[in-house]
């Protein structure tokens, strides 16, 4: 049984070149009509998602991906065509959507979860499941005005899974949260695809739609070019994108990274090998050396790569400041728009190093300390 069916939907928008703000300007202007072009963001789109189902909208920045997801959750209404969904649904789409900033962690969630359809003693039950996935116990009761913006992707996220829909709609909102939070979403979609539940997600990562998703929808300027298995849709749209014939439905990275002391220095140098296959002309790698603990890059560069087949990228950081311990190598692939491809981690550990020992956190930075002037007394 179909979960989402989309039936001939278009939708346009109008862009408004002159607007008259006030009465004022409206009788200077002699009643001069509003100029504006109509752009259709979606054009005579069909598609289903059959139930158990997750499936993928792909596409560059302004393809109508997301403009169809705001479709299937109600917020657009289609000037033409028909969408049917068959179950309870649930959406993230935007980062704290539906979040009131003045109100606490806490409120937000009544507040989202009653939208969303849930009794207040079914949240009753699962507020500390919420809480404790989004990772944000010691910060509920504090106004979500104060979040960073990894938060309330988290706390938005926890509360959108938790209410349990059979259909759940995913923008590239998770994008914004650390590496670590990722995973863990992509671990529940999982969990959400294993229980029976149908999962609609919008994604730039092909890697993530080849490993995730079942099947896949590609728009272009708001017009399908392709539907079907997953890995065949994110095959057409690279190499419409890269203008290179991939060989194989691996996308594009394979990583080795080592990060050793420095020969006489107390610092420490990474070496980055990358593979690469079916860059585009424009495309561009960021190379990331990312603490896992706290989600943060202590160190990073981008490459503009030039147009290949594949090739070989090498890449060396020298004289970093950081101590023994755990990091990861990551590697992201990009197109001209600024569209991920593809992203790629390793875990990388740095066993010997005593970079400024007295000092705290993974990166060791030189500290100057000025004595207190000592007390004087009169007596």
């Amino acid at each position: 049984m179909a979960a989402v069916i989309v039936d001939g939907v278009s939708k346009r928008f109008r862009l408004v070149h002159e607007r008259n703000s006030s009465i004022k300007a409206i009788v200077m202007s002699g009643m001069k009509r509003v100029v504006y072009d109509e752009l259709w963001a979606l054009e005579d789109v069909s598609f289903q998602v059959d139930e158990g189902e997750t499936f993928a909208l792909v596409g560059h920045n302004g393809s109508g991906k997301s403009t169809a997801l705001k479709c299937l959750a109600g917020i657009y209404r289609p000037d033409d065509g028909e969408i049917t969904l068959n179950g309870s649904m649930s959406a993230l789409l935007e980062l704290g959507a539906g979040f009131h900033p003045e109100l606490s962690g806490r409120e937000n969630v009544y507040l989202n979860a009653a939208i969303l359809g849930l009794p207040k003693k079914e949240i009753d039950l699962r507020f500390d499941d919420i809480v404790a996935f989004a990772g944000l116990e010691r910060f509920i009761d504090h106004p979500v005005k104060n979040y960073s913006s990894g938060m309330f992707v988290r706390l938005g996220f926890s509360v959108a899974i938790n209410v349990e829909p059979e259909i759940l709609l995913v923008d590239e909102v998770l994008a914004v949260g650390d590496e670590e939070f990722q995973r863990r979403c992509l671990a529940k979609i999982r969990q959400f695809r294993n229980d029976g539940r149908t999962v609609v997600v919008v994604t730039h990562s092909l890697a993530t739609v080849q490993t995730l998703c079942d099947r896949a929808l590609w728009l272009d300027h708001g017009v399908a070019q392709a539907l079907g298995p997953a890995d065949e849709v994110a095959r057409q749209y690279l190499e419409s994108v890269t203008g290179v014939q991939t060989k194989d439905h691996e996308i594009l990275l394979d990583i080795d990274c080592s990060l050793e002391r420095t020969a006489g220095s107390h610092d420490a140098e990474m070496v980055v090998r990358t593979t690469l296959q079916a860059m585009p002309a424009d495309g561009s790698i960021v190379i990331e050396l990312v603490d896992p603990n706290l989600g943060v890059t202590i160190a990073g560069a981008r490459h503009v790569t030039g147009g290949h087949d594949q090739f070989d990228v090498e890449c060396t950081a020298a004289g970093l400041p950081i101590a023994a311990g755990r990091y990861a190598c990551r590697v992201t692939a990009f197109d001209g728009n600024g569209d991920e491809l593809d992203r790629d981690e390793r875990p990388v550990y740095l066993l010997e190093s005593n970079a400024i020992a007295d000092t705290l956190g993974p990166v060791r930075v030189p500290f100057t300390f000025s004595a207190p002037s000592p007390l004087t007394s009169d007596r």
